[in-house]
């Protein structure tokens, strides 16, 4: 399982959205998903990322630019 790529919002604008980080989390612990309706989506910033994992900003990107399967 791939870390989550970010979705771009607008210009200079990517999020997270926590429907993929908590699909992420799961797949890795062997855990069932349910999925979150699209409508009660929760982006998370990289700042907001980067601290639910307790890492820097910039490994949260470096994670998703180079798909690693072992972040966090």
């Amino acid at each position: 399982m791939r870390f989550p790529s970010p979705t771009k919002l607008a210009p200079n604008c990517s999020r997270w959205p926590l429907s993929a980080l908590e699909k992420y989390e799961a797949d890795r612990l062997g855990y069932q998903h349910e999925s979150r309706p699209p409508d009660r989506e929760i982006y998370l910033s990289d700042i907001q990322v980067a601290a639910r994992y307790n890492v820097s900003r910039n490994s949260v990107w470096r994670w998703a630019r180079e798909g690693a399967e072992v972040a966090a």
